[in-house]
């Protein structure tokens, strides 16, 4: 019966797996002289081979004229692509919601530009596009009409991968489709002005564009380049073939698509467990050893997972990725660990340990009988709240990742890194307390962790136009309170108070709003822009201010922007000054006031560094207030006044309790 479920199981993970079964559909790509080339997804066109004479550009102009039928969210549908996917890519024009999507490599470290032009397209509209790079400076046109401008760096230049292919409605790989009509697609090799844009291209040989579709007709399931140069034909395949199908890719972690990849390991996760907990059943009954059960679970998982996978890459609507195979065969194995557990448990809460179990079953496995009574003395309260916890840190690992990725600096989110040892300080310290009693407390418990389910339903849902810090709020935030909720239904009421200061010291973990970061910089900025003033005026150097700049003699200028920028780093020196008042003071208001002063000795910090940079830059060389603020020897000067005032408060503190 255990082998009939098992293989019904994975017979239904394959039918869902593979789901709606279309493994050649048929290519959705019409041309006709009035509509022009019209796609419905899935429908994909790309060059035959890679079109090299893109790959020298200087400056260059996207001239489209189209009309969306699109309106989907579910990642950037591609318009035009030079590009395999989103990790391997030169530039690509997308679609999200009504906003049009840029994504241009430049430089030869992968540096990409991005940017997003809002409520550019409308359903059912013709629209003229132009994307025109001269000078440093993208411009997107819409009709003529200048709707965006970005401008670069100076060293920013292109150096794109000649293997790539030019590819319209999709992606290289057949993904993020896109729907609507191209009447005609230009690529110029040089910068049109807003009033060419809505010309058509001329019939002169310096004004060609490199290449040109007018999508009038296909001949031999071919769209010909009327540009100059070597052509640059599309192909356009009978049935949705793409020009490389995507096996067992890595999952792209841009803010899009962070929500499928975050969705996507937790259910695979668990949806393969119950592979584990079958095959472990059955082969218990047939005295196996547990190193056996976990590894048949992890091979059948393996197994059941590839097959999936390789068919899915046939597949328009689904995915072909390593993350699911590497979620799907720790699903398996965590299957056949959680039955270990709980089959040892029952053993020696029955008391039916015998010579036969010892032997037969686990001492095979390489398990001493010391470690089986250690198993089993685990709650059952332990292992559940190890397994939410595990849920929890998949949950927040893709986003954090990314953030981290993304911004990490010598300043940037360095709070995060003591917050884990703080609040393992301070369980560690109040762990009597905590597990002195236990009880389920459903009541209070439930409500709290589904209201953390449901805020992260709500930012999966609605956050994705947020940056990834803020996205990133939102995640961590929903996983702060599931996890308190977890604690209270597990734990109690009685033991979540005494656990208190602990978990809300968690909250530190929650990247910083965009918007609180602001508002509260626009405040430090005020403060310490008065005090700067004052201390310049106490000691008669002549001064202009404006807002965070302070202009001196001789037109040299001091700008104080970055010191009130430096959230996270008042974050961190927050936190050490809690874990220094716990070590060294014994009375609470005496912590409370030590952790606290930390507050004005930073703004005292930044202002004894702002005066010694403005003396030293007038009065010996003007050149010291060209450095930079951010760099990492001005943040290791402003530790020094930092540690100057507050070691004497702490050790004024610190003899007053002895």
């Amino acid at each position: 019966m255990t082998l009939i479920c098992l293989y019904s199981y994975i017979l239904l993970l394959i039918f869902t797996g593979l789901w709606p079964f279309t493994f050649f559909p048929e290519n959705r790509v019409t041309v006709d002289s009035l509509k022009g080339l019209h796609l419905t997804p899935p429908a994909t066109l790309y060059t035959e081979a890679p079109p090299e004479k893109l790959s020298q550009l200087r400056e260059f102009t996207f001239l489209l004229r189209l009309s969306s039928n699109f309106s989907g969210e579910s990642g950037y549908a591609r318009i035009l692509s030079y590009s395999i996917n989103y990790s391997s890519m030169n530039f690509m024009l997308a679609q999200w919601k009504d906003r049009l999507i840029c994504r241009i490599k430049t430089d030869s470290n992968e540096n990409t530009i991005h940017f997003e032009v809002l409520e550019f397209f409308k359903k059912g509209t013709e629209n003229r596009l132009a994307v025109v790079f001269k000078n440093n400076e993208f411009n997107v046109y819409r009709d003529g009409e200048r709707k965006k401008a970005i401008s670069l760096d100076p060293m920013k230049v292109f150096k794109w991968n000649h293997s790539y292919p030019l590819v319209l409605g999709s992606d290289a790989d057949g993904k993020f489709c896109w729907g609507g009509n191209i009447y005609s697609l230009s690529i110029y090799d040089r910068a049109l002005s807003a009033a060419e844009v809505l010309e058509p291209p001329v019939k002169q040989p310096e004004k060609l564009p490199l290449i040109h579709y007018s999508f009038r007709e296909i001949k031999n399931s071919k769209i010909l380049d009327e540009g100059k140069g070597p052509p640059a034909n599309l192909t356009v395949p009978r049935y949705y073939i793409p020009y490389k199908r995507p096996f067992f890719n890595i999952f792209p972690t841009d803010r899009v698509n962070l929500r499928y990849n975050l969705l996507d390991i937790v259910i695979n996760i668990l949806s393969f467990m119950p592979i584990g907990l079958l095959i472990s059943i059955y082969l218990y009954s047939k005295k196996m050893a547990f190193k056996i059960h976990l590894l048949v679970s992890f091979l059948v998982g393996l197994s059941v997972s590839l097959l999936i996978e390789f068919f899915q890459a046939f597949i328009p609507v689904r995915d072909s990725t390593m993350n699911d195979v590497f979620g799907n065969v720790v699903g398996a194995s965590f299957g056949a660990i959680i039955y270990f557990f709980l089959h040892v448990r029952r053993i020696f809460q029955q008391g039916i340990i015998k010579e036969r179990t010892g032997t037969r079953n686990w001492q095979a496995s390489g398990i001493s009988q010391k470690s089986m009574h250690f198993i089993a003395s685990i709650d059952n309260r332990h292992i559940l709240f190890l397994t939410l916890l595990l849920i929890s840190i998949t949950i927040i690992y893709t986003p954090y990742r990314t953030l981290l990725g993304t911004y990490m600096t010598i300043d940037s989110y360095i709070h995060i890194i003591f917050v884990p040892i703080v609040c393992g300080y301070l369980f560690y310290e109040k762990k009597e307390a905590i597990f002195r009693q236990f009880s389920y407390d459903v009541k209070i418990g439930v409500p709290i962790a589904t209201a953390g389910i449901g805020i992260l339903l709500i930012g999966n849902k609605y956050g994705r136009h947020l940056n990834i810090n803020d996205y990133t709020s939102i995640i961590m935030l929903s996983d702060a309170v599931f996890w308190s909720g977890s604690c209270i239904i597990l734990y109690g009421l009685k033991a979540f108070r005494a656990a208190l200061i602990p978990l809300l010291f968690l909250v530190f973990l929650i990247p910083i709003p965009t918007l609180v970061q602001n508002k509260v910089a626009t405040i430090i900025q005020s403060i310490l822009s008065n005090i700067t003033s004052l201390v310049f005026k106490a000691i008669n150097l002549p001064f202009i201010n404006n807002g965070s700049v302070f202009y001196l003699q001789d037109n040299l200028n001091l700008d104080i922007a970055y010191c009130a920028s430096r959230i996270p780093l008042i974050f961190a020196l927050f936190i050490l000054a809690f874990l220094v008042s716990h070590i060294f003071l014994a009375t609470g208001w005496k912590k409370l006031v030590l952790t606290f002063s930390i507050l004005p000795v930073v703004l005292l910090s930044n202002c004894v560094n702002i005066l010694v940079l403005a003396l030293l830059g007038v009065y010996m060389d003007d050149r010291i207030l060209s450095l930079e603020l951010s760099s990492t020897s001005m943040g290791l000067f402003f530790y020094i006044p930092v540690l100057v005032l507050f070691l004497p408060i702490l050790w004024i503190f610190r003899m007053s309790d002895k």
